[in-house]
Order: C-alpha cells, then structure tokens, then sequence
C-alpha cells in the first residue's frame, strides 16, 4: 500500500499490559469469594431489597447506599442466549493461542437468585450434544481448581449444561 511515494507496513504484535486497582469493598469480596471459595455473591440493597449483581456500593433504582447484607447467588444458573464460536482463544497459562475442544457456543447466562435483565453475564459454554441445547435450560459453571484470581473470565472455564 502506498500513499504519495510511502509505502506502508503491517507488524503484528500482542501487547500485554499488567496493573493493579484498587476494587473496593464489594467487588473486592466478589473476586476474593470467587478465587477463594469457588462461589458467586452479591449484596442486597436495605431499601428495595434489589440482589446486586456483581455487587455495588449504590442501588441504580433507589440511589442510596447498599446494605452489606450478602446473600449467595448460583452457581447454576439459566440459559438466555447461546451461539456457535469458532475463534481462537488465549490461553494465560501456557501463553499460546489454540481452540479449546469441544463444541464451544459463547453464552449468556443469569445465576440463580439475580434477575435476567439486570444480572446476565457473557461467558463460554461446552457441550457435548449441541442438539439438545435449548433457551431456559439450567447451567452450572466448570472452575479452574489451581491458580484462581478472581477474574471470571479465567476462574470459571465454561458452562455446562446440568442434566435434570
């Protein structure tokens, strides 16, 4: 490609970037109870009794400050959405690039106990028999069993459906 005489080059490099923030209180005791305890809380609002999921300081119906009043949610959960994914993931563990086995369909789930429209995450689901999926069936999350953060993304490893 050139543009009046120069010509243009693509590099292609991964840029990685490791900080650290400060995640408050509430957050702070959703991460740790997720790599500690393998368990998703949240926090009730002491006005509306709204379940706050992921946990927040402030209630966005009634603007005031949430209660510490923490109930557990999950760790099954409801099946909303889900589409077939064909697409290479990183894997921070072995630093490569590769495509988890499997039938992988990217997925939105709410846990039990929180409410869809404010509550539903985005995350991976394996099964085994894609034919049987279906909108409203019961998940549970697969967790990683060494080396949790706290980050959902990496501490839970997928979905699957659970067989009633």
């Amino acid at each position: 490609m050139t543009e009046k005489g120069k010509e243009f080059l693509t590099v292609p490099f991964e840029v990685r970037l490791e900080y650290r923030f400060s995640t408050g209180p509430y957050l702070g005791r959703f991460y740790r109870e997720l790599r500690d305890n393998k368990r998703f809380v949240a926090n009730r609002c002491g006005q509306c009794g709204r379940v706050l999921f992921p946990p927040r300081i402030s209630c966005p119906d009634c603007m005031v400050r949430a209660a510490d009043e923490w109930v557990e949610v999950g760790p099954r959960g409801t099946l909303l959405f889900f589409a077939k994914f064909g697409m290479e993931m990183y894997d921070s563990k072995t630093g490569k690039w590769g495509v988890r086995g499997g039938d992988l369909h990217n997925c939105l789930v709410v846990l039990d106990g929180t409410v869809a429209e404010e509550s539903c995450f985005d995350h991976w689901l394996l099964v085994e028999d894609p034919e049987r999926l279906r909108e409203g069936m019961k998940v549970e999350p697969v967790f990683k069993e060494e080396g949790r953060t706290g980050f959902i993304v990496e501490d839970v490893l997928y979905f699957k459906p659970v067989d009633e």
